[in-house]
């Protein structure tokens, strides 16, 4: 196996091997598919490069992860509900707590219902529907 540039993978790519690392788990998984459905911070080749590491087999993806731990240090530029989704992610995936009154305040309707179904997820509910 080899590390890969995460920032060279094609963004459907990233996506797809960052679901597939944290299938099963459900707080990682619920704070990947968090940052997918919101559509920001995975798009953003300095927050990949910064926080997500890739690998191959004979140049075959096999996996992507999003390394929590480095996330809280970053300090990348961002609106204020960009940088509440991110923090919210972190905390479900276990890297930082957050203070969830602070985090929510300012939150759209769809952002909140993204948060929502994340949390849902975490707690192992696959089949709730969040609508509002």
């Amino acid at each position: 196996m080899k590390d890969l540039n995460p920032t060279m993978l094609a963004q459907r790519d990233l996506e797809r091997a960052l679901v597939r690392a944290a299938e099963g788990y459900y707080s990682s998984e619920a704070a990947v598919r968090l940052l997918i459905d919101h559509g920001f911070w995975l798009r953003r080749k300095d927050f990949v490069r910064a926080a997500v590491d890739a690998w191959a087999d004979d140049d075959k993806i096999v996996g992507a992860a999003i390394a929590w731990d480095r996330v809280p240090g970053l300090q990348l530029p961002a609106s204020g509900s960009e940088i509440r989704i991110l923090d919210i992610a972190t905390s479900i995936a276990g890297a930082n707590g957050v203070d969830l009154r602070e985090a929510l305040s300012g939150l759209d309707a769809t952002n909140v219902r993204l948060v929502l179904r994340s949390i849902a997820l975490a707690a192992g509910h696959r089949d709730l529907a969040v609508t509002l």
